[in-house]
């Protein structure tokens, strides 16, 4: 073989060669992507009235926090003040009313156990807390934020625990950026309600204060002739 009809064998060997290296390494990486599949939102089928409270109560994780019961009991006694101020601003047929029903009945990019928060906490500054119901919504509220703890932890993958009651304490102690961040007991390795707590004085009560209220306020909107139904 003369030296030209050598030089175009190892030519071949090596194209060969690449194309088989190509095609192996071609295969590895569509065995090995990871898709990442969105859910959709475990608790989407909720519906607030007396008749599914117990259920959704035990969807929300309720029965994780200390005083829930007793919080619960004081929000349903007020359950007339709150249609009454339902009631009230409904009437008065403004884009407010319309902006309301939109948010407590499900008409929103956010889900109503969140939404809520804009009529039911008050904020200033770095400081929340539960307020009278005037239903004025909060200049303060971040929506966005919530939407992405909500996405993050709710409708991405792994399955969580207690998800809700995990959004709803990041959001309600100012700690949200932080939760995003997988610090604390917000970490993906490290995810703990108790911890959480732990870290937060009076991060409990607070966070069953407020889901007592949101099902008081959610009830209400959606019973016969609320403000869900018009």
């Amino acid at each position: 073989m003369n030296w030209r009809g050598f030089m175009v064998a190892a030519s071949l060997v090596l194209l060969v060669a690449a194309n088989i290296f190509l095609v192996s390494t071609e295969n590895l990486v569509v065995t090995t992507k990871e898709e990442v599949v969105e859910q959709l939102d475990p608790l989407r089928l909720l519906i607030y009235q007396p008749e599914t409270r117990e259920e959704n109560l035990r969807e929300l994780g309720a029965s994780r926090l200390e005083g829930f019961d007793r919080a619960l009991s004081s929000a349903l006694s007020r359950s007339t003040q709150i249609t009454t101020s339902l009631d009230n601003l409904i009437a008065n047929g403004s884009e407010d009313s319309e902006f309301v029903q939109r948010s407590l009945c499900g008409d929103s990019n956010l889900p109503v156990r969140y939404a809520a928060i804009q009529f039911l906490v008050s904020e200033s500054g770095d400081v929340l807390r539960l307020r009278d119901l005037n239903f004025e919504a909060q200049m303060g509220f971040n929506g966005a934020m919530l939407f992405d703890m909500h996405q993050r932890f709710e409708l991405l993958p792994p399955v969580r625990e207690v998800p809700t009651l995990m959004v709803l304490a990041a959001y309600l102690s100012g700690r949200g950026a932080a939760a995003l961040a997988g610090e604390g007991g917000w970490s993906r390795t490290d995810w703990s309600l108790q911890r959480v707590f732990s870290d937060n004085a009076g991060l409990e009560s607070t966070v069953a204060r407020y889901l007592a209220l949101m099902i008081a306020t959610l009830e209400a909107a959606n019973a016969g002739g609320g403000v869900c139904s018009r």
